[in-house]
């Protein structure tokens, strides 16, 4: 595995390392919770290597990237990667985490049958201290808990700042629940089992390849970053069409509709520290899928060679 440089891991989340290694001599807990908050708040959510590959041919579809420090540090990036980022992290300052296999539920029932004909396309964190286990979902963007939750046999409400969670185990999985609007919305659910490299490879190879739509690969763009005193996001989705800015700040929500692409890019940089992405590619991130369809039917023979793929090219239709 690749590892993050810790110099410049910190120099990112905006910690003093010296005073931080003296917390975790002390305060192994507290150190955890102060290393996440400032992970959640360095880096932000972005789905935009998902919307590129999303917008490729399916068989000439780049590979996502797992261990890709070098993206995220610089543009954020998606559950796979800011997780394998924290993991990094944490191991080298002795912290002992493991993966965990997870599955988005975006408001659904737990264990809802259109959630579980998907691949399992997330991924979680749990740290064990002192005999006890903390649980880490820095990848929820907007909805993303500002501090580590301990894992417990409790539905108690878990208050963190203005922010009401619940963390749960039903049946064979853990739930974790935010009241939004008065309401209790699903995010996720993990039977938190240790999942190996090996195995999230394939769930990412899922992510990537799985011929159905994905909602997150396909139906929407998302950067997302948690604050001091909220969140704030820019979020596009092919109901609506529109590219929104959201921010809230303490008890206040506010959106705005962008419908200008330099002011994004704009955005990108002055909200959420993002810079490279240009008009064009959040342009394109922002448009539905032109989904390629063959004229007619055909039969190939493996291996594939390149006058293969050029006459499937000839064979394909695009529309959105």
């Amino acid at each position: 595995m690749k590892e993050v440089k810790l110099v410049d891991y910190f120099a990112k989340i905006k910690l003093d390392f010296s005073a931080f290694q003296d917390l975790l001599a002390s305060d192994k807990t507290e150190a955890l919770k102060q290393v996440y908050f400032a992970h959640i708040k360095a880096f932000p959510y972005s789905n935009f290597e998902i919307r590129e590959a999303a917008h490729q041919h399916p068989v000439q579809r780049n590979a996502l990237t797992f261990f890709n420090h070098a993206r995220i540090m610089n543009q954020g990036g998606y559950c796979f990667q800011t997780n394998a980022l924290l993991y990094s992290a944490l191991t080298q300052l002795g912290f002992k985490p493991i993966f965990c296999a997870a599955r988005g539920l975006v408001g659904k029932p737990v264990n809802d049958a259109s959630v579980l004909r998907l691949p399992t396309t997330h991924v979680v964190l749990v740290v064990p201290i002192g005999g006890q286990q903390y649980f880490l979902e820095p990848a929820m963007g907007m909805q993303a808990p500002r501090y580590p939750i301990l894992i417990q046999d409790s539905k108690d409400p878990i208050i963190q700042d203005r922010d009401e969670f619940l963390f749960y185990k039903q049946h064979d999985v853990y739930v974790l629940a935010k009241k939004m609007r008065g309401n209790w919305f699903n995010l996720m659910q993990s039977t938190l089992v240790e999942t190996s490299e090996k195995v999230l490879h394939k769930n990412l190879l899922g992510l990537e390849r799985f011929p159905n739509p994905v909602a997150i690969r396909d139906e929407k763009t998302l950067v997302a970053v948690v604050t001091d005193k909220g969140s704030k996001a820019l979020y596009w989705d092919m109901s609506s069409t529109q590219l929104k800015f959201m921010r809230q700040e303490d008890d206040v929500f506010t959106q705005e509709v962008i419908g200008d692409w330099k002011l994004a890019c704009d955005l990108l940089e002055s909200e959420f520290s993002i810079k490279g992405i240009s008009e064009a590619q959040i342009k394109k991130y922002c448009s539905p899928l032109s989904i390629p369809k063959p004229k007619r039917r055909w039969e190939i023979d493996f291996p594939i060679t390149v006058k293969d793929l050029e006459r499937m090219e000839e064979n394909l239709t695009y529309s959105p």
